[in-house]
């Protein structure tokens, strides 16, 4: 088992790469050298509280990184079988394995797959292809919650004027834009750990752009953004975007339980990953499960449990770029 925190230490260096709202990357790995047991839970430092939703989508982001991880581990000799916990402290544990040495030993080049489609992966914000997807191969994926996809030829319109009438909330919730313009990185030649730079949400900008959005949209012009209408037009631009669908995919846990959202976001890990494999990507609409106002009325409009998820997904046109990551030491403790 001596090669185990080595096995360890690679599988985050990939694992990290795992989407979480603003890039917050909320995770924590501790490894015991004396009981050989890992323990995932939340650095409190890095938990978002800008909407008390936001607490289901930390439990979601965790459960994808405990799914990468596992499987990384699994590559390389591994097995890991988490018990829930979630316990408080100076930091939540949500889950502790002890670790499990294989028979069946490493497996390289399924590592090295498994590795280059978690670095592939990416949060896509651009159109989609408008080519037929195989839903039902994606159904079989997940087994613990209610999963539903839908087309944009059935709510495609539905979906995007719910975007359009919502989507402002994101600019004109005081807390919650304040926490999100707080991990904005407006200079894109300066190092970060976490957060999101402005290229990830429209694609290459210029430095103008950059500036102007930089203080236009800084929480002190919120009032005066408000009376302009600017929120209004972003969020019709995202409506346009989610109209054209051209797939959708709503997510709820089938019971309402920290435990269940954890197990959620595992599934949605393995659901993400087959998906790259098949060239297909996901964008995540969160303020329609943010709100609750925007989530009863997404519920109502696709005839489902209220999401959790919910995101547009096709096969991918124009990949995605990528975000800063957190350094892997700053994720793993040793005790």
């Amino acid at each position: 088992m001596d090669g185990f925190y080595d096995a360890l230490e690679r599988a985050i260096e990939t694992a990290r790469l795992a989407p979480s709202s603003h890039n917050c990357q909320p995770w924590r790995v501790d490894y015991s050298l004396l009981s050989q047991e890992v323990s995932i839970g939340f650095d409190n430092h890095r938990v978002l509280r800008g909407l008390e939703s936001l607490e289901r989508e930390m439990f979601i982001s965790a459960g994808v990184f405990t799914h990468f991880l596992t499987a990384l581990l699994a590559y390389q000799g591994y097995q890991l079988n988490w018990q829930w916990q979630s316990e408080y402290g100076d930091h939540r544990v949500l889950a502790t394995s002890g670790v499990t040495q294989l028979n069946s030993g490493s497996d390289a080049e399924e590592y090295q797959a498994l590795s280059h489609r978690i670095r592939e992966r990416h949060t896509i914000r651009s159109p989609f292809k408008t080519t037929a997807v195989d839903i039902h191969s994606l159904e079989t994926i997940v087994q613990h919650a209610s999963c539903h996809f839908y087309s944009a030829d059935h709510v495609g319109t539905t979906l995007g004027n719910l975007t359009k009438q919502y989507a402002a909330l994101d600019f004109t919730n005081k807390s919650a834009w304040e926490e999100t313009y707080n991990y904005i990185r407006f200079d894109e030649d300066e190092f970060a750990e976490d957060g999101f730079y402005l290229r990830n949400l429209f694609g290459p900008v210029s430095k103008p752009f950059r500036l102007l959005f930089r203080y236009g949209f800084h929480p002190t012009m919120m009032p005066i953004n408000k009376r302009l209408g600017l929120a209004k037009k972003m969020a019709a631009g995202l409506g346009e975007l989610v109209e054209s669908g051209p797939y959708y995919l709503a997510l709820s846990p089938k019971e309402n339980s920290q435990e269940a959202l954890f197990e959620c976001g595992y599934e949605l890990g393995a659901l993400w990953l087959y998906m790259q494999r098949q060239g297909i990507g996901l964008h995540p609409i969160s303020v329609l499960v943010q709100h609750e106002t925007a989530r009863k009325a997404l519920a109502q409009s696709l005839q489902c449990p209220p999401p959790v998820f919910f995101a547009r997904l096709g096969h991918i046109e124009q990949t995605g770029l990528d975000a800063p990551r957190r350094s892997v030491e700053s994720i793993l403790n040793c005790v």
